[in-house]
């Protein structure tokens, strides 16, 4: 419960460091890395650089295309990054059998119970999604909570529609 998922996000952290290392090492050896322009730009895809006009990505290929590998300690530091992510993702999938554990061992009735649990867990999804969220202003936090905690009910319902 939750370890499948961990180990499957840190591999896919790993293998994406990895490339990205490989990349590196590949462009520092090659005879014309100007011929690696492409894939280290392909490397700044799902990053911030994203959101930037053309002319500062090209800077930014331009810094890693004229930069030497140096800091190993950061490539260990994202290691412990990823995996304290993936046992963080371990842990909250574990805790959300809490309140159902819970509430049917102290509530009588199991139609009451699983409707007590419901209610508390979907009260726990609107506080980590308003905590996560990356807005500043409360209002914009509550959308969080809420949307986060709709999306949840409603994977709920498709995966009980389903049978899974």
């Amino acid at each position: 419960m939750g370890f499948i998922d961990m180990y499957i996000f840190y591999r896919m952290d790993m293998m994406s460091l990895h490339r990205q290392v490989i990349t590196l090492g590949k462009m520092y050896v090659s005879e014309d890395r100007s011929s690696m322009r492409e894939e280290v730009d392909r490397e700044l895809d799902g990053t911030i650089f994203d959101l930037m006009d053309g002319s500062t990505r090209e800077k930014a290929v331009d810094l890693v295309m004229g930069s030497e590998i140096g800091n190993f300690g950061g490539y260990r530091k994202e290691k412990n990054k990823y995996l304290f992510n993936a046992v963080s993702a371990a842990i909250i999938t574990f805790m959300t059998a809490i309140p159902a554990v819970v509430c049917l061992l102290l509530i009588g009735d199991d139609t009451t119970a699983f409707f007590s649990s419901s209610a508390i867990s979907s009260l726990a999804l609107f506080f980590i999604g308003y905590r996560m969220s990356p807005y500043r202003k409360r209002s914009m936090k509550a959308l969080t909570g809420l949307v986060t905690t709709a999306a949840s009910l409603l994977l709920t319902l498709f995966a009980a529609y389903f049978g899974g």
